[in-house]
C-alpha cells in the first residue's frame, strides 16, 4: 500500500523476490520465488541441457492494483545448475526499425 500512495497515478514496477534456504540433506537449495509482473526465472543444468521455467501461476505488476495477489513456487537448485533471473528489457529489445 505504501508503493500506491506515494506513486503517480498509473505507476507500476515488476519484481521477483525470493528466498534460498539448503536442503535438508544439504545437497541443494531450495529456491522460493514470488514474482509480480516480471519474466519467468530459468532454472538450468548445465550437465543434462534441461531448461526449467520457475514461475508462480500468478503475479501481478506491483501497484497496477491495490488488491493484487502474488502466488509463490519452490523449486531445488542442485549444485552445478544455475537460476537466471533478467528484465523483460531483453525480452523486448529491438534494434533500428525492428
Amino acid at each position: 500500500s505504501v508503493l500506491l500512495r506515494e506513486n503517480a497515478p498509473r505507476r507500476f514496477c515488476t519484481v521477483n523476490y525470493g528466498t534460498v534456504r539448503p536442503t535438508a540433506d544439504g545437497t541443494g537449495f531450495t529456491i522460493t520465488v514470488a514474482t509480480g509482473g516480471h519474466p519467468s526465472g530459468l532454472l538450468i543444468d548445465p550437465v543434462s541441457g534441461d531448461v526449467e521455467e520457475i514461475r508462480p501461476r500468478g503475479g501481478m505488476l506491483v501497484g497496477a492494483l491495490s488488491e493484487a495477489t502474488f502466488d509463490v513456487c519452490t523449486a531445488t537448485l542442485r549444485q552445478g545448475q544455475m537460476l537466471l533471473f533478467y528484465t523483460d528489457g531483453l525480452t523486448e529489445a529491438r534494434r533500428g526499425d525492428d
